[in-house]
């Protein structure tokens, strides 16, 4: 089976790679592609068939995982193999044909505390299943994926629907700054006006699926009560049927931060508790095993047929329906097996989602539940039953009802913490961050969510029979949301909460996860102590950039002045081997770069304290960030030009007061320096530069520049002039260092005390 899958794969390729004049094809040679699909399938298929003949429980579950592994690779090198028509094709106009895959995903401006003030125009966005390209000759078939980006909120076809997009087509565009990966992507094609997304022809069963969706989005939304924040209504939105609505920005940022990701986003715990209640409400009717399971057969494929088709959604409604199916033909479905038929359909169907987050961390947790709890489980218990036997209250201890109690609060503790250690690599590798609440937080709104789930699904199924019902499930399903919005309001805000670490190298994740696994299931104590000093010893090595690749720290006499890459805004970073200077932090090009760009960036790098926060000038672009920054890492204090200072203090509303509001509440002092003050700090003076006043300029809001200098340099070097806005520089008739807005800059001083300048690019430092 494994030769002849391989050999059709080969003969498959060879003959898509024919010109259509005559030639001579040279079929002896193995690419590299090929050999790896050979050797996967043969892989998959030996394991397979091992996992069938042995005996022992946990080689047959290592050896399910191997041969979904293989299958896994098989179809990734399968992908990375081929060819997208829009690969070559640069910035153009495009017109495009094909089916809508995803709901309208409505732009609200960002996730920073100051995106607010940004100035942006509404937009959607949607993802389009390409069938053809207008005008350009593409021999085959096309089966690929874009993003488009529509202006305006105007209504747009529903999911399924077949579309005629005309628009600019944008190629993928690379983050440079350090710690950002790059990701396969085809760009997107942004159209002014949603008359240029032009429907088409939709089949029978698209079309009832879009009116299904439709009612069911509109049944939702008129259940929710009026009183209630955009963001609860979000909230319940993206709970119950995954549709994004405006206002969900803000709170997916900080369910995120505070590690709760997977309490928003719809997966096996959703499908699991509206199985749950509907087989509930059936037993009380007295309903037999064959029909409760039926209902659960059909709740997950409307579940299915109405939420977004994320790998969450899909691997839950597919393992409730393979579940439901055993159980009506009398059996149990095992778990590891049914997980792995669902992982190898997910994949058949988008082996790219294989590379993403969701992917990795549904699986990943879902695996471990599977195979780690349960060995944790018996271990702890008999344990804690030893020392529940010792307890003064004799009737407690001996009761059985009690003894349940303990089990089960025992149980729901080791799955929280079992979940949290091995999804923290996988985040910690994707984010660049890690929570420490998110495990005690996991079994505190595990209940909230599962009242929205249920009050949500009510709402939809009652609004149209019973008003007053649906109503009254729409209220309680968007006070459940509000109150897991502030729940993770105050995790993601909380002093401490979120560690940014700076994401490691892909070896750290693997050897984070294995010896994470290695501590909960090693039946020997010393090889459990062994596993979590492992563990314990990568931590501490990527907090202090040992194992980070972009953290280098400099040497004695060097300054390190690195310009992240933000966007029509600044943010640059000073270092020495004692000091950290961050001079501005803000964009006018990007309402998110705080948090998705200055920080993951500031992390990557090696910051843990700034020491001095330089505030440049009143500009937006230049303070954006500015929250997010002194969330993220502990400032010593800030430091702005007298005239600068007073503008700030004298607005009585806007981004100065809020940018105050921030800096007073972590009780950080600020500084006011005026023009050629020194300002020493170890071994780096910094002296501040104030350009003069603009001329044209209705208000003086003051400016900012500062000169490094080092104390081990020789009097013959410059110092190093570092501004946030070139225009103050122009003022000011200095030359400062070029920061370009498609890659970071580094400056330093090398042993023989000559500056040098060093551009960052995707492949490193040159």
């Amino acid at each position: 089976m494994a030769g002849g899958a391989a050999i059709v794969w080969n003969t498959r390729s060879i003959v898509d790679r024919l010109p259509d004049v005559p030639t001579t094809v040279d079929v002896s040679s193995l690419g590299y592609a090929t050999a790896s699909v050979t050797f996967a399938v043969v892989v998959a298929c030996a394991a397979s068939v091992m996992a069938l003949l042995v005996k022992p429980r946990w080689l047959r579950d290592a050896l399910t995982i191997l041969t979904v592994t293989a299958v896994g690779c098989a179809l990734a090198t399968v992908s990375s193999v081929q060819t997208s028509p829009f690969d070559s094709m640069r910035e153009r106009p495009v017109t495009v044909i094909g089916v809508v895959a995803s709901a309208a995903r409505m732009d609200d401006g960002g996730t920073d505390r100051l995106s607010k003030y940004a100035i942006r125009s509404a937009a959607q966005s949607f993802v389009l299943r390409v069938n053809s390209v207008v005008g350009v000759d593409i021999p085959g078939e096309i089966d690929c994926e874009i993003l488009v980006r529509v202006s305006g909120l105007a209504p747009l076809p529903a999911r399924g629907m077949r579309v005629c997009v005309r628009g600019w087509y944008e190629p993928p565009s690379t983050t440079m700054n350090p710690g950002s990966r790059a990701r396969r992507a085809i760009g997107s094609i942004s159209t002014t006006s949603t008359t240029l997304v032009t429907p088409m022809d939709v089949g029978v069963v698209d079309s009832l699926m879009i009116r299904i969706r439709t009612a069911t989005h509109r049944a939702l939304s008129n259940a929710m009560p009026e009183w209630a924040s955009p963001e609860s209504r979000a909230l319940v939105a993206a709970m119950t049927t995954g549709v994004r609505l405006p206002g969900l920005s803000r709170p997916s940022a900080e369910f995120r931060a505070a590690g709760m990701s997977h309490v928003l986003a719809i997966s096996g715990f959703n499908v699991a508790v509206l199985i749950a209640a509907c087989a509930g409400a059936a037993k009380l009717l007295r309903a037999s095993s064959r029909w409760r399971a039926i209902i659960a057969m059909m709740v997950a494929v409307a579940f299915l047929a109405v939420t977004e088709p994320d790998t969450s959604v899909l691997r839950a409604g597919l393992g409730a329906g393979l579940a439901a199916i055993a159980s009506i033909r009398g059996g149990q479905a095992r778990g590891l097996g049914t997980l792995g038929l669902v992982a190898l359909v997910t994949m058949l169907l988008d082996i790219n989602a294989v590379a993403g987050a969701g992917f990795q961390l549904s699986y990943g947790v879902v695996i471990a539940l599977l195979v780690i709890t349960p060995r944790v489980h018996r271990r702890w218990d008999e344990r804690t039953h030893r020392w529940w036997l010792h307890i003064p209250f004799k009737r407690v201890a001996t009761s059985e009802a009690a003894s349940i109690v303990r089990s089960s609060m025992l149980e729901a503790l080791i799955a929280a913490l079992v979940a949290w250690t091995v999804s923290t690599p996988i985040a910690v590798w994707h984010a660049g961050s890690m929570n420490g609440w998110a495990a005690p937080l996991s079994v505190i709104t595990m209940p909230a969510a599962a009242i929205t789930t249920i009050a949500g699904v009510a709402a939809i199924v009652t609004m149209d029979l019973a008003p007053p019902i649906g109503h009254l499930c729409g209220a309680m399903a968007t006070t459940c949301a509000a109150t897991l919005g502030a729940t993770a309001t105050m995790a993601a805000s909380a002093p401490g909460g979120t560690w940014c670490t700076g994401r490691p190298d892909v070896w750290w994740t693997v050897v984070a996860l294995i010896a994470c696994v290695s501590a909960w299931i090693a039946t020997g104590q010393t090889s459990r102590i062994l596993g979590w000093f492992v563990t314990t010893s990568l931590i501490v090595g990527l907090w202090f950039g040992t194992f980070r690749p972009f953290a280098q720290s400099p040497g004695r006499g060097e300054v390190f002045i690195e310009s992240i890459a933000v966007g029509g805004g600044a943010c640059h970073l000073i270092r020495t081997d004692t000091i950290t200077v961050l001079v501005d932090a803000g964009t006018s090009g990007d309402s998110s770069a705080g948090s998705r760009r200055m920080v993951p960036a500031l992390a990557a790098l090696g910051v843990r304290r700034i020491d001095r926060l330089v505030i440049g000038s009143r500009s937006l672009a230049e303070v954006s960030g500015v929250p997010e920054v002194l969330l993220a890492f502990k400032v010593g204090a800030v430091v702005m030009d007298t005239r600068c200072l007073a503008a700030f203090r004298g607005a009585r509303d806007g981004f100065p007061t809020d940018v105050l509001h921030a800096i007073s509440e972590r009780k950080i002092p600020i500084f006011s320096v005026v023009d050629k003050q020194l300002i020493d700090f170890g071994n780096m003076s910094m002296q501040a530069i104030v350009p003069p006043p603009n001329p044209a300029a209705r208000h003086d809001n003051g400016g900012l520049m500062v000169e490094i200098r080092h104390r081990d340099w020789l009097p013959t070097v410059k110092p190093v002039l570092v501004s946030g806005d070139p225009k103050l520089a122009a003022r000011a008739k200095l030359l400062t260092t070029t920061a370009p807005n498609d890659c970071a800059v580094r400056t330093t001083i090398d042993d023989l005390h000559r500056l040098h300048l060093q551009l960052w690019t995707i492949r490193g430092w040159k």
